[in-house]
């Protein structure tokens, strides 16, 4: 004998009920399985790799500039530098870096004399081509330095 039409509309709402849930979980056993596959690796070529770069200029009279910036990428900078000169050492030097065509602020530090030469950290904002100027004040004048630095994208 064949149920009556309420019985099997009970019967179909209690089997969807049963089978909605089982859905959803085998969906989503199946979207973290997928969620733990391993993360995709950069190339090579996209990672940033610290270095050191020379830094080397001359001041008027004679007096030589030479050091070192280190990671060589945008951010703050560690810079060391020495003065080669027969006068009496300052006790800084101001460090301007600015990029020549840019609307960016100047990142200024003053270097501080330390026992093998001047260090400080300089923010440079980018990669590129930046002007420095180094300024020296001793009581025999004030001396400046005009160079540039290279802060290059990584090639591929």
């Amino acid at each position: 004998m064949p149920w009556p039409p309420s019985r099997r509309l009970l019967l179909a709402l209690l089997a969807c009920s049963l089978l909605l849930p089982a859905a959803i979980a085998v969906s989503l056993v199946s979207v973290r399985a997928a969620g733990t596959s391993p993360a995709p690796v950069a190339g090579s070529n996209l990672v940033l790799h610290p270095r050191t770069t020379d830094v080397r200029g001359a001041l008027a009279g004679g007096i030589d500039i030479t050091g070192s910036l280190y990671p060589t990428i945008p951010g703050t900078n560690a810079i060391r530098l020495a003065w080669r000169a027969t006068g009496p050492l300052p006790h800084s030097l101001t460090l301007t870096a600015e990029m020549p065509g840019m609307r960016m602020v100047p990142s200024q530090v003053t270097l501080q004399l330390r026992k093998r030469g001047f260090s400080g950290s300089i923010v440079l904002p980018m990669f590129g081509h930046y002007q420095l100027t180094v300024t020296a004040r001793t009581r025999h004048g004030l001396w400046r330095a005009r160079f540039g630095l290279e802060l290059p994208l990584p090639r591929t």
